[in-house]
């Protein structure tokens, strides 16, 4: 008898479930200030979206100031009229915390002084297209140690002070924008391989400055 139940024990021993899962699939978080989606708040969405998610915003004024932590896609219904705005809440209007983070099709105004509409800190391979990035006490959108992100087709104006601030970040695209009444529309500061091409300057233009002026990248110090 003991000597058949060992060999029960030692047949379970061997005995390997398969459990089948599902695929993970992205999926797309709706927002509506009228409460008819599945948030009236965008940070609320973001919040539980997963990485590879879509968080789709209708029209409306969201009065917000947006963390974005993980890499998601943020989407507005149009940019005239898509509009988040941080007045009088502090910090920037949306914080990129993420790499591979995609904002488009959103108006974003009411950074106060010292902040930016976006600003990219530390983060890669993040695109920002087809936004109004406008009315911004300070910075339409900064980009601060962060690499192989892009800026296309965006409208940036009457910002206070620039437009697009790069610092220290490499590798950057700045295409097809229209800067606008902008102190200066672009400044890059220690920046490095950025390509700046066809974008339209209204009273305002382009500033660089940092070590690497004047010297083959390979050649500045530090």
């Amino acid at each position: 008898m003991a000597v058949t139940w060992m060999g029960v024990m030692l047949s379970l021993t061997f005995v390997v479930i398969f459990v089948k899962t599902a695929p993970v699939t992205a999926k797309t978080i709706y927002v509506d200030d009228d409460g008819t989606a599945d948030y009236s708040n965008i940070q609320a969405a973001i919040d539980i979206a997963n990485p590879g998610d879509t968080v789709y915003v209708y029209s409306g004024t969201y009065y917000e100031n947006l963390d974005i932590p993980k890499t998601i896609s943020l989407i507005g219904e149009n940019r005239e009229v898509t509009i988040i705005n941080g007045s009088g809440n502090g910090g920037e209007v949306i914080k990129i915390m993420a790499d591979g983070v995609n904002i488009s099709g959103l108006k974003i105004t009411g950074c106060m002084r010292g902040h930016s509409g976006i600003e990219l800190a530390s983060v890669n391979n993040c695109t920002i297209f087809n936004n109004n990035i406008s009315l911004n006490e300070y910075i339409g959108i900064r980009v601060r140690t962060s690499n192989n992100n892009r800026i296309l087709n965006n409208m940036i104006s009457s910002n206070e002070l620039y437009g697009i601030y790069l610092k220290e970040s490499h590798n950057i695209e700045i295409i097809n924008n229209t800067t606008s009444h902008n102190y200066f529309g672009v400044f890059l500061y220690d920046s490095k391989y950025t390509i700046i091409h066809n974008n339209h300057f209204i009273n305002d233009g382009i500033n660089i400055g940092g070590q690497y002026i004047g010297h083959d990248p390979e050649d500045a110090v530090g």
